[in-house]
Formats: C-alpha cells, structure tokens, sequence
C-alpha cells in the first residue's frame, strides 16, 4: 500500500495536543515537528485527520523539501516538481503560503513565484497551463518558507480546518473553533461528557464553546460540516475511499447524538445570544444546545450541577478602556458565581492576563500556555471546591503619579487646542510619552464626536510589568474626565515589542469613524489594525500633496487605505491612480474616496503589488514622463527586495524611487515616506534628479518629540 509523508500544523502551542488527537483517530507514528505534527501513511490515513481533526489547522501532503534563499531559488525549486502528473490544466489552483525568518518575507510575493512556476512547468510540459481560483480551486498548494527552507504540499483540506461551516454569524473576538476544541481536550471535556457531566459557558459569545462541546461528546466530526475536499482534482486522490470514511462518520454521528449531555450557554449581550443560536441551529444541534440571554450571575447554575461537569470560559481581553478598568470586577464575580453555582466542577478560564485570575479568588490547579491568534494568553484550570479558595488580590491604591498624569494632559491640551484651532487642526497627538512612567500616546480625533486612541509603548525590562500594568490603568482611568469624553470613546490597543513593534490587534470589526482633515473626510478604524488609517504625524505630507496636485495626473503607490489619493483629489488632481496590493485595503480606499465624493471612473483603484507594478506596467514607454505628483508610501520591508541590513533596504528604497521618478513629467514631483530610521536614499542613487530631504519641514507641532517618526524625500524633475 503506497505511503505519503503528511503534515499537520495547529495553533502554537498545541502540537501535543494534536497528537494526542491523531492517535485516537487511529493516525499512528506521528511526532511533533515544530508547530504540528509529521505523520507517515496511507492515503487512508491523511483522510481521516481531515474529516476527524478538531484540533490541526491543515493537513498537508508533502511533495517537496528544498533551499530557497531566494526568489529564483524558490521559482527553481518549485518548477523542478511534475506538477503535469499531479493535476491536469484543465483544472484550477491555488497557491498559499508562510514565511517566516527568511530572505523572502512577503508571503503573497512567495506564493506568486510558486504560482509562476507551476504555470510555466505546465506550459513547457503541456502547451498550456490551469487556471487560478481563488475561491474553489480544483487543488490547493501550500508552500512554508522558513530559515529559507520551502516546503510545498498539497493541501488536503482547502482552507483552515477550524472553518467547521457552521459558523454563520460572529461577534468580536470570536474564538477559532479548533482553539476552542483544544481547549475542551485540555480542560478533560471528553471524559467529563462521557460521565454525564454538562458544560456551561457563561460569557458564551457566539457559542463556539458550546457546539464543539457537543460535537466532541457526540462523536461527530467536524468535516460533516465542513463540505467538500479540499483537492478534488488531485489524481492521486480517492473519491471512493473518501465517500466511504464520510459514510462512516455520519453514522457514528447518528448514534453519537443520545450521547450529548446538557450544553447551556449565556451571555449579556443579546447580539451574541442571537449568534450563538443562529450558529447552534446551523450545526444541527437545536434541542440539544441553548443559549440565553443574561448577565453573569444574575441567574442560576446553567445545567444540572447534580453530576461534576466543566464551566470554560473566554472572558474579553480589555482592549477598549472600559474592559480593562473592569476586568477585575468580572473576575470576582466569575469566581464568586463558580463557588456559588458549580461547586464540585472543574473550571478552565483563557486569559490574555494572567494576573487576572488572583481576582477570581480560587487557586489555579495548573495551566497552559498558548497562542490565541498572535496573542499569548494563558488557560487557567481550576477545581471548584471550597476549600482552594484564597483571598482575592486587592485592586492597587492609587498613585500620586497618576494625578501627575492627568496634570501633565491639561497642560498639553491648553496648549494644543489653541494652535490646533488657530491652524485649522482638527486631530492631533496630546501626549507622547512625556512622562516615562507613563508610557503611552494619546491621540485626539475629531468628528461628529471627540474620540481618543491610546497606544502603549512596551516598558523596559527594567520595569517591574506590575508597576508597569498599575501605571496603565492609572492613565486610562484618569484619561475621560481630563478628555471630557465618554469611557467607552478612549479606546486603547498595547503595542507590543519585538522589530515589527505591531499592536495587540483587536478583533476586526470594521467599524469606522468619520474624522475630518482641512476639507477632507476619512473613515478612521480604531480595532482593527495598529494605526488607525489616518496617520497624524503624515499630516502636513499629506497637505504638500494637496497643494501640488492642482490639475495633475497624479499616482500614489502602496496607497493603502487612499488617504493620499483623497487629499491629491481634494486639491483638484486630474485624476489620480492608488496601486496596492491588499484587497482589504482597497476596500477601505473606496469608502474614503465615496466619503469624499471622488468619481470611481477618472481615480482607478488597481489590486497589484506596487514593486511588480512599477517592475512591469511601471517600466513601460507608455507610462514614463505621465505623472506631475507621485506620492510613495513603501513599507520597510519588501518582498523580493528587502534585507534586515538598513544598508540593503535603503538600496531596495533607492531602487523604487528611481523607478518611480522616471514616471515623472518635466516639473513633477515625486514624495517618498517611509518609516525607515535612516536617511532613505542616497543622493547618487538620484543623480538625474533634484533631490531633498524634507523631513524636519513635514513634522507638525504635535510630533516634535518623535524627531524619526518619519521621513520624507522629495524627488523633482526639472522643467
């Protein structure tokens, strides 16, 4: 019987976990490699892990293992694959990839060179070559690219396997259904199920919880929910087989459903409750799961307590200011509903603060670190009894420091709001960590209502994170009453260190603000990513911009969410072209232009990665001398191009902004803005041209503290 070697990658922290899970579908030899788990066997084999898994993410089928320091090494090493023997051009692929400490770093540019090479391979061998598909492809490709070493897979599952296919609606901070699963497992749910013993979730959400608890207990698997396979046009695989195995799991699914003990959820919020039924009935376990609204411990025990069970909750991470203020309140209650309602049951909290759980006043029987997304967080076990209870911790007494705080914000707002109205400033920066026990930024924006983002700086090693975290909530309980604003409109995200320095991301939510800059209006979004979609320090590059658009044809590469092409079409462009790569983004640049009433046919929005746009399209006859204002906003590092080294990056910046000003007509100007630290390009690189750092002149009042916020270079064509 011919054998393959598989892989299974999971959430970080839970190979073990998997591992334990394959066993017990009958997948034996497997061992734990990295974030997942390698396996050898039949195809047999591999099909079970996909329709039974509830903990792997993927299940891989691996093809090849080779070097691939770079972009030509990748392209070589995909291209030497019989790709032809593997699925026929008549059919569709995908390519998706991840990289991770390697030359190439950009995992779409990754995945784009793996693409190129299965269609050439297929051109040579067949006169002809499949088509892409992005939603349904016939075969899915995995590549991961780590410490330049490319692995390429056939993915057998077609898209992560936490997508179960029952989750129809959401709410925030919805928590991934193999996470969850995995959860369950640690917490001991399957042995509490088979005892009899109910689970409750009592900050339920959407009820993923809930529903993986009793699938788990009814032996149902989670790819009778999921749809299809992933590689139906693979030739290697086995319709039959899989028919079989599917045929098999409904049947012990059937029988599994008398099995499924009492599984009760609840929630304050009615929104979630509505999701979570709407999610119960479409996983086909109404009557058999509930959710109710109510608030925690408002109510009684939420199943028979006659029999242990397990309570497992997801309490919020405190990402807005009124969460982190409360969270400990929740905690005491959380601990007092479980010393109250379910004494004699085990209890498992996931926790982003570990600290948190002294509140609760029980004492953790043991714990768990994982990964929630790119968040660490904690799972706390806990049994219910009397007698491990302990004292809860008790909220710190306030500080003289925060009254500082609060002293040092009057002053700065005194002062701004005077120039800001004298200059027409309508969103500005009030502090920048002018005090380093408080080590945050908080800036100010303005629309049909004020609302504050706040940012935290990781604090020094030096620090004690205790001090550290009592300092933090000293300044956000201080920051509404300075601001004059409600709680629930400062909102505050941790910036978390490492080199990328990105935020703690909240859970998307798309919901935006509209923020007003001179005449032009931005949709702000304050949860989704580190910034908020209106840099401030950017705001007298964005006013040049303005000004020297005046009927140009202008041209904004890596144009995000639009903001540059909004104002270049405010100050009366011609018309204006944004090029960028992320669909997400583009949708956002569209919001922004409709907000501001620009005409969709003379200002074209292009999906395309910026460096191959300027590599191709870019470098042709037809598009050199057409631009009077090119505005190019390049992240500091990029694929294909870029290099830990600074010297190698400004090389790759140096090469972008060459290419970019040979669109420039006679007289145009071409403004580079990146966040790069160092000088962005060397003079020589641009000898044709009249080039000037103009930095020190684009760094408004607000930002005269943070002297390398940014960099700008402006590149002329002479007349």
């Amino acid at each position: 019987m011919k054998t393959h070697p598989y892989y299974a990658p999971t959430p970080r922290g839970l190979a073990n976990v998997l591992l334990s899970e394959l066993a017990a579908l009958g997948v034996g030899g497997g061992a734990e490699q990295g974030a997942g788990v390698g396996f050898t066997g039949p195809l047999e084999t591999a099909y079970r892990a996909v329709l039974g898994s509830r903990v792997a993410s993927r299940v891989l089928l691996v093809l090849a293992d080779f070097s691939a320091p770079t972009p030509e090494a990748l392209y070589n090493g995909a291209s030497a694959l019989a790709w032809e023997e593997l699925f026929s051009p008549d059919d569709t692929f995908r390519v998706d990839a991840v990289t991770a400490r390697s030359g190439i770093t950009h995992s779409q540019y990754a995945a784009l060179k793996v693409k190129d090479a299965v269609a050439d391979r297929f051109r040579s061998a067949c006169g002809r070559r499949p088509n892409v598909d992005t939603a349904a492809p016939g075969v899915g490709i995995h590549l991961h690219l780590n410490r330049d070493r490319a692995t390429l897979s056939l993915d057998l599952a077609g898209q992560g396997l936490h997508r179960r296919g029952y989750r129809v609606q959401t709410v925030r901070a919805p928590l991934k259904e193999n996470l969850a699963a995995a959860i369950l497992r640690l917490a001991g749910w399957p042995d509490i199920a088979a005892a009899g013993g109910g689970l409750a979730d009592p900050l339920c959400g959407s009820g993923t919880f809930l529903i993986e608890g009793a699938l788990m207990a009814g032996d149902s698997a989670p790819g009778l929910t999921r749809g299809g396979y992933g590689s139906p046009a693979w030739k290697g695989h086995d319709p039959g087989l899989w028919e079989r195995l599917l045929e098999e799991a409904r049947t012990r699914a059937e029988a599994g459903r008398s099995r499924i003990p009492q599984v009760a959820g609840a929630d304050a919020d009615p929104v979630a409750v509505a999701a979570a039924r709407g999610n119960i009935r479409a996983a086909g376990l109404t009557g058999l799961v509930h959710a109710r609204p109510q608030a925690l411990g408002a109510g009684g025990p939420l199943v028979d307590t006659a029999v242990p069970g397990l309570v497992v909750v997801n309490p919020p991470y405190g990402e807005r200011l009124g969460d982190v203020l409360e969270l400990e309140d929740l905690y005491r209650t959380l601990g007092r509903v479980l010393l109250e309602q379910y004494e004699g049951f085990s209890a498992s909290v996931l926790t982003g603060n570990p600290d948190l759980g002294r509140h609760m006043g029980l004492r953790a029987s043991k714990s768990h670190s994982l990964f929630n997304g790119p968040i660490p967080v904690k799972l706390l076990h806990f049994r219910v009894e009397a007698a491990r209870r302990m004292r809860p911790a008790k909220a710190p007494a306030p500080a003289p420091g925060a009254e500082m705080f609060a002293n040092r914000m009057r002053k700065n707002l005194k002062a701004l709001e005077k120039w800001a109205k004298k200059q027409g400033v309508t969103c500005f920066r009030a502090y920048d960590a002018d005090m380093p026990e408080y080590n945050l930024s908080v800036d100010m924006y303005q629309g049909d209502r004020t609302r504050a983002h706040v940012l935290e700086y990781p604090p020094p090693a030096s620090v004690d994170p205790g001090k550290a975290r009592a300092r933090l909530a000293e300044a956000l309980a201080a920051l509404p009453g300075v601001l004059g604003i409600p709680r629930e409109d400062v909102v505050f995200k941790e910036r978390l260190g490492g080199h990328k320095k990105v935020a703690r991301e909240l859970s998307p939510t798309g919901e935006f603000f509209e923020a007003a800059e001179g005449p032009c209006r931005f949709l702000v979004n304050f949860t989704d990513f580190l910034d908020t979609g209106l840099p401030l320090d950017l705001r007298l590059v964005r006013q040049m911009a303005r000004d020297l658009a005046p009927e140009k044809k202008c041209l904004s590469l890596f144009g995000g969410n639009g903001a540059f092409a909004v104002v270049m079409i405010a100050g009366g462009a011609a018309s204006c072209r944004m090029v960028e790569s992320s669909g997400r983004y583009l949708d956002w640049a569209r919001r922004n232009l409709a907000a501001n009433r620009a005409d969709p046919g003379r200002h074209p929005l292009e999906k395309e990665d910026p460096v191959q746009w300027l590599e191709t399209r870019g470098a042709s006859p037809s598009q050199a001398g057409q631009y009077g204002l090119v505005v190019m906003e390049p992240p500091t590092r990029l694929p294909g191009l870029d290099n830990p080294a600074q010297a190698n990056l400004t090389a790759a910046h140096a090469r972008l902004a060459l290419a970019a000003a040979g669109l420039l007509a006679p007289g145009g100007t071409l403004l580079l803005v990146t966040r790069s630290p160092r000088p962005l390009v060397a003079p020589a690189a641009l000898a044709e041209f009249r080039t000037e750092d103009i930095s020190a002149r684009t760094l408004p009042r607000d930002f005269r503290k943070s002297l390398r916020v940014h960099r700008c270079l402006a590149v002329r064509r002479e007349p």
